[in-house]
């Protein structure tokens, strides 16, 4: 492939799509197959706690200082958040709203309910 001088190479491959009429609508399938995915979020937490457990998962600031939590750190704190959602009756029928902004806590208490089965709903304080 050649490229002319200075001329800027895409940022994104191009699409492989398929595309079919319904009625009005148009039903666009991608051409790649899915490759490997993780069943769900806390499965791919839990598998990067057991192969990097001292890596950073989140940080945020604490005043001059960051907050740090571990992979390792997140998973043993959102079991013991999930244990303690179902202990206080939530669960499948019982959901979570966290009315809240983006910290790590916000994380940790998703993790938590996602891990004890607890559907969570986060609304965003804006």
């Amino acid at each position: 492939m050649t490229s002319s001088p200075g001329a800027v190479p895409p940022l994104f491959a191009p699409p492989r799509v398929t595309a079919a009429r319904d009625g009005d609508a148009v039903l666009l399938r991608s051409a790649e197959p899915l490759g490997e995915y993780p069943v769900s979020v806390v499965h791919s937490v839990r598998e990067q706690a057991r192969l990097i457990p001292d890596q950073p998962m989140i940080a945020e600031r604490d005043g001059r200082n960051w907050r740090r939590i571990t992979y390792a750190a997140a998973v043993a704190a959102a079991d013991a958040i999930g244990q303690g959602l179902l202990d206080r009756g939530l669960g499948p029928a019982k959901p979570l709203l966290i009315l809240s902004g983006n910290s790590v806590d916000h994380l940790l208490v998703t993790l938590g309910a996602m891990t004890a089965g607890v559907p969570v709903a986060p609304v965003s304080v804006a």
